[in-house]
């Protein structure tokens, strides 16, 4: 959203932090000896999913395209979105996680290895006057039973339809898990402005620490 006629200038590329105060405590006690003395002998490890987003710019005057996301082993899950390139490359006056909804999007295909896998194609479904993203929210709707409950506060369908949209994939039924990923898009006309096709993989990793502090990411 457009929320300045001007552009922001500031003085510095940080935020400095004014007068920070550090508040600590010592705990003790039988179960934390008992922990820390696992770490001594053991080490410790500590998972957690490991992030980040990649884009790739797609083609302008085409309606067909394939987009490679990676090789090797398959993430935890991931998440497409659309994005304008000023958005994604961090405009002041336009937010970052406004992710597009395309209305010339025809289909959206992931295979591995060059197969297409059980799911896919996404085809877009135009019934009269509403997409498939219409059938799809009211279809939650009903499931959900949120017609019958008015306490419940769901996402307007004009907030839902106007708003982010984004595919997420947890690979769950996919026969393998490791080869080359690609997606594959179709248009119902040629792309006329320049747009990026982003991805953010999720992988599970561990952090462990050996008893003298090492410190090694796996």
């Amino acid at each position: 959203m457009d929320i300045a006629s001007t552009v922001v200038d500031f003085e510095s590329k940080t935020i400095p932090i004014m007068e920070p105060v550090l508040y600590s405590c010592w705990a003790y006690g039988e179960t934390l000896t008992s922990q820390m003395e696992r770490i001594r002998t053991n080490g410790i490890t500590i998972p957690f999913k490991a992030c980040h987003i990649r884009h790739r710019t797609l083609t302008m005057g085409i309606t067909e395209q394939t987009v490679e996301v990676l090789q090797g082993p398959l993430p935890d899950y991931i998440v497409f979105f659309f994005m304008d390139p000023m958005r994604f490359e961090g405009k002041l006056k336009l937010s970052s996680t406004k992710m597009e909804m395309l209305p010339t999007l025809e289909s959206f295909s992931m295979t591995l290895d060059d197969v297409i896998q059980e799911g896919y194609p996404l085809n877009v479904v135009k019934k009269d006057d509403a997409l498939f993203y219409h059938e799809f929210y009211r279809k939650w709707l009903k499931e959900t039973m949120t017609y019958d409950d008015p306490d419940y506060q769901a996402i307007s369908e004009k907030d839902y339809i106007n708003d982010n949209f984004m595919i997420l994939e947890r690979f769950r039924d996919f026969e393998n898990q490791e080869g080359h990923l690609n997606v594959k898009l179709k248009f119902t006309e040629p792309l006329q402005e320049k747009l990026y096709l982003c991805w953010m993989p999720c992988f599970k990793k561990k952090i462990k620490f050996d008893r003298n502090l090492s410190v090694q990411m796996v």
